[in-house]
């Protein structure tokens, strides 16, 4: 079912030598779990954080010329959280995540 009150901020950062990082918090509100109205899910915050910063210039590899390294951290408190109810059992919500990766601009793959 629907939350009764959900919100998320998002706090940024960005500076041409660091490169950028943002602070997300997220809030779900309580909810029934069923359309009965009997199963009550409790609210609860996650914290995400990322980083990103495009790849300084290397002689020795012009292929990562404008490429940007990042990494997200999801539910970075480790926060544990019941998503569903269903037949009794809590299910609880993804535990930290961490993703890291390069993005290729669009012009390097001519």
């Amino acid at each position: 079912m629907v939350p009764w009150n959900t919100g998320s901020g998002t706090l940024k950062y960005r500076d041409d030598l660091l490169g950028e990082a943002a602070l997300q918090i997220m809030y779900q509100g309580m909810q029934w779990e069923d359309s009965d109205n009997h199963d009550r899910q409790p609210a609860y915050w996650l914290a995400n954080v990322s980083v990103s910063r495009h790849l300084p210039e290397i002689s020795a590899a012009r292929f990562l010329k404008n490429w940007t390294a990042y990494l997200k951290i999801q539910n970075v408190l480790n926060h544990s959280y019941i998503v569903d109810l269903g037949g009794g059992i809590p299910k609880l919500g993804t535990p930290i995540m961490i993703e890291t990766g390069l993005v290729m601009p669009v012009d390097a793959v001519r």
